[in-house]
């Protein structure tokens, strides 16, 4: 926290518009280079993964100025109101996010993990004017349609794909975070979110293995079907706070009852909840075990 408050305080004591100009300036060059690259780099082998030709540290250093869900710099990679110009990193991020998920390889993949992560990152906590600017004021939820919905390609690996789409399925949480009925937030991810996707997630549907993608080899659930779950009752549970939205209740709830028995015989080992109370207000919050 000490080096986090320490950046913060120099970045927030301006004049440091260059210093996110350039920041902006490498993401652009980054989402540049997933988008008009003639050929990306390529390897099928799960030990040597592509390196590609771009450097891709100023993603995660961006990451861990905000970890641990400090708030001071998940605001300022949005605005910076000691500077003359104020520069939004977010929708830098979003656009990278969307470059690497049209142009499916393990290189995209690598750079899909660092930037989904750094999203979630600045979300958490939560920080709720990014939860508004991304949700409300960017295409992450399309994008995050797209991701969900991807299968395979080229030399992509299911697991590494896996694990970019449990982190956007992470990012949908972090959205939704601390938000009470009614929210803009809850309602446009309600509208946007693909549930049917989510549905074939947690039945195993887009696992290039078959029914591995349910369980391990301790037929347990895996990471990524877990936050599925959890996704699906968070948004259950707020459609059935009053005023009660009929229609996405009985949407929820019809996904639910369709699950397969061995799924959801364990779901109540797997998702566990708690209450509590988050601006004045009594709110459940659900967990993978």
């Amino acid at each position: 926290d000490a080096v986090q408050d320490r950046m913060f305080q120099h970045l927030n004591s301006g004049p440091t518009d260059l210093f996110f100009e350039e920041i902006k300036e490498m993401l652009r060059q980054i989402t540049e280079y997933y988008t008009y690259t003639d050929e990306l780099p390529l390897s099928e082998d799960p030990d040597n993964p592509p390196d590609p030709d771009i450097d891709l540290h100023v993603i995660r250093f961006l990451q861990l100025m905000c970890e641990g869900h400090f708030e001071k710099n998940q605001d300022i990679m949005r605005e910076q109101p000691n500077n003359a110009t104020t520069v939004n990193l977010l929708e830098p991020f979003v656009a990278l996010l969307s470059a690497t998920s049209k142009r499916p390889c393990r290189s995209s993949t690598k750079a899909a993990n660092a930037i989904s992560a750094t999203i979630l990152e600045v979300i958490q906590g939560p920080c709720v004017e990014n939860q508004n600017m991304f949700a409300l004021n960017t295409e992450l939820c399309e994008i995050q349609n797209r991701i969900l919905r991807s299968t395979p390609k080229r030399d992509c690996i299911a697991d590494e794909d896996d694990e970019v789409k449990k982190c956007i399925l992470e990012i949908s949480e972090a959205l939704v975070e601390g938000q009470v009925k009614p929210s803009v937030i809850f309602d446009r991810i309600l509208s946007v979110l693909d549930f049917q996707v989510l549905e074939s997630i947690i039945k195993g549907e887009f696992d290039s293995g078959g029914d591995d993608d349910v369980g391990d080899d301790d037929d347990e659930l895996s990471e990524i079907v877990m936050e599925a779950l959890v996704l699906l009752q968070m948004f259950t549970d707020y459609a059935r706070l009053p005023p009660t939205n009929v229609n996405d209740l009985k949407m929820l709830e019809l996904i639910i009852e369709e699950l397969p028995k061995d799924i959801t015989s364990k779901m109540g080992d797997a998702i566990f909840s708690v209450e509590v109370v988050w601006t004045g207000v009594l709110q459940r919050r659900f967990f993978p075990q």
